[in-house]
């Protein structure tokens, strides 16, 4: 995977911050709506990450959040270090 890329980026960030929402990896990235739920539809299935709930901004409220596979973290925490 090319480090320049976003699936690299965005699996770095998921990493760094597991159930990261889809507004915040578009705050971490500068990337738009679009491009963000693209990357995170080819990483899923990939099988690269998980969705699960996490609490979203409304009380109550879950939403979709991102965590790698551990068969995926453990090799790409190698890569980046």
């Amino acid at each position: 995977m090319n480090p320049r890329s976003h699936r690299f980026i965005l699996c770095d960030i998921i990493l760094e911050t597991p159930g990261i929402r889809a507004i915040e990896l578009m705050e971490a990235t500068g990337l738009d709506k679009n491009t963000i739920g693209e990357e995170i539809q080819d990483l899923i299935e990939l099988n690269f990450i998980d969705s699960i709930k996490v609490d979203g901004s409304t009380p109550g409220h879950k939403v979709p959040g991102f965590v790698l596979k551990d068969k995926i973290s453990s090799p790409f925490k190698e890569i980046i270090a």
